[in-house]
Formats: structure tokens, C-alpha cells, sequence
């Protein structure tokens, strides 16, 4: 009787550590890197919010468009983002998308100035 009950609590003992682990690991933030995709839609936010509940994606929100058109949008990790370009370019009213990314430009070479004669 008495190893039975030793036996019984090494079990209890090892299940809460593994019980831990295992809650720790479906609770902990997930960590991972989206791609960003910069996206035209003719229709607006509303749409593409529609489009985003069908696809998949996530709207960040608008980039300064005077016509509201111009958004930034989220996929998960998961998906390729190439996968992401075509899925989205389908959909109805997506005018255009890219992958939004750092680009480096060459600072711009600009001479003497023209010598102004003073009067």
C-alpha cells in the first residue's frame, strides 16, 4: 500500500512540470515575423476589410491616401509571401499590392552652385 501511494505521487510530481510546459507553451505570445503588403483597393477600408475576413490578412491601417485607398495589410508568417501577393491580387477591388519593404536610394549628386552676379 505504501509503494502504491510513493508510486502515485512521483506521477502527480512528474505531470506538473509537463503540464507547465505544455500551458506555458499555448499562453506565450507567439513570436513571429508577418509579411507586410502595401495595398491599393478602389473600394476603400470596407472592403478591404471584407477581403482581409476572407483571406486571411490583417489591415493596419490607412497610409495617408487623400482618396483612402492606399493600406497596409498583414498575413501570417505561414503563408509565402508571394503566396500572399497572388491570394490578395485576386480579390475584388485590389487595384495593386507589393511587399512592403526598406529600400536604400543613392543620395542625390548636385554640383557647384550657379554664381549669381549681385547688382
Amino acid at each position: 500500500m505504501g509503494a502504491m501511494k510513493s508510486n502515485m505521487s512521483l506521477r502527480r510530481a512528474g505531470l506538473v512540470p509537463c503540464l507547465l510546459l505544455l500551458l506555458t507553451a499555448f499562453c506565450a505570445p507567439v513570436a513571429e515575423a508577418q509579411t507586410r503588403l502595401i495595398v491599393r483597393d478602389s473600394l476603400g477600408l470596407g472592403s478591404l476589410n471584407l477581403t482581409c475576413l476572407l483571406t486571411g490578412c490583417k489591415v493596419i491601417g490607412g497610409l495617408g491616401d487623400p482618396n483612402g485607398q492606399l493600406f497596409l495589410i498583414t498575413f501570417p508568417s505561414i503563408l509565402n509571401p508571394i503566396t500572399a501577393l497572388l491570394k490578395i491580387n485576386l480579390q475584388l477591388g485590389i487595384v495593386s499590392a507589393e511587399i512592403d519593404q526598406v529600400v536604400n536610394t543613392p543620395g542625390g549628386l548636385c554640383g557647384a552652385s550657379p554664381l549669381v552676379p549681385h547688382r
